[in-house]
């Protein structure tokens, strides 16, 4: 079929027909086969995923939780939502989850946690202009 032949054909369908057309023209969706996570009692990142899914602490592993600030933090955050003293020394050690954790936790001034982010002049800057310091 010529061009001309061709474009002649597309201007005489309908609408509907050349929606069809380009449906079925279009190479079909890639569906991304859905993996099952195993759960891993000693990752601290499974651990925090298993927490959200039940939506409840898990006391059990929470030592394996404290063995990563970041985890730590968002285990607070996400699960416990309330201060979690246990954790704290972990947090502190990271200057950006230790701002995180006096700005979305505690939401006042983290004393014990001030010369770790101290440590980064940013979260350093931020955490003083939010704490009016």
């Amino acid at each position: 079929m010529s061009i001309l032949a061709r474009a002649i054909d597309i201007l005489s369908q309908s609408d509907e027909d050349l929606l069809n057309t380009y449906e079925r023209s279009k190479p079909p969706k890639y569906k991304r086969p859905r993996m099952k996570k195993v759960f891993d009692p000693t990752s601290p990142e499974s651990v925090y995923d298993y927490a959200v899914r039940i939506n409840e602490r898990v006391p059990e592993y929470e030592d394996i939780i404290l063995q990563d600030p970041r985890h730590a933090f968002i285990y607070v955050r996400d699960v416990i939502k309330d201060r979690w003293p246990e954790a704290e020394d972990v947090i502190a050690q990271d200057s950006f989850y230790a701002y995180l954790y006096a700005a979305d936790v505690i939401k006042d001034r983290w004393p014990e946690a001030e010369d770790v982010i101290k440590q980064d002049p940013f979260y350093w800057r931020k955490y003083k202009e939010m704490f009016n310091m």
